[in-house]
């Protein structure tokens, strides 16, 4: 309720994180918390590790879908077709940190465009790779390094203040892991 009175105060100051934040939190309603991802968990003897797991996959639907969605509407842009949608990002010479200026100046086309095809890869085949029923957990722990790298990588590469959504997702990669 309070994240929502300062969203509704001012919608000017949202991002897509927040609607993010907002969705998680909604299905984080119906999740037992204090079963898994808690202090309270420790005090139990012994520990109960049960907890219904329809709230949970309906998240982890909702995230994979997330993604999904993100690589969908890249495909109708130009510049991610065609492999030149980061070469554009690293000309933004203000939102740039060190790294990225560096890899502005020294990356050839090829080096860009392959990284530019990897980020759409790997946001379409990540539901897929979460929920795959062969060669689990190994294609789930691949697809969450996968998608924690891409991750981190805007983070070194560009200064966008994208804590809170980087906050949620990582912590909505608990519930995959957590299988």
């Amino acid at each position: 309720i309070c994240v929502l009175s300062v969203y509704w105060r001012n919608p000017f100051i949202t991002s897509g994180a927040d609607d993010i934040l907002r969705i998680v939190s909604f299905w984080l309603l119906f999740v037992p918390l204090n079963h898994h991802f808690s202090l309270d968990i420790w005090r139990k003897n012994p520990p109960d590790q049960t907890t219904h797991a329809f709230p949970v996959r309906l998240l982890q639907v909702q995230i994979a879908l997330i993604y999904l969605g993100a690589g969908l509407s890249k495909l109708l842009g130009g510049q991610w077709t065609d492999g030149t949608a980061l070469f554009y990002v690293l000309q933004l010479e203000s939102l740039l940190r060190p790294l990225g200026h560096w890899l502005s100046a020294v990356a050839p086309l090829w080096v860009l465009q392959g990284l530019t095809y990897g980020v759409l890869l790997l946001e379409i085949s990540f539901p897929i790779l979460v929920v795959a029923p062969i060669k689990q957990p190994t294609l789930r722990i691949l697809a969450l390094l996968a998608m924690g790298l891409m991750h981190l990588g805007i983070a070194l590469i560009m200064t966008m203040p994208l804590w809170d959504f980087v906050l949620v997702l990582g912590v909505s990669y608990l519930l995959f892991a957590a299988q």
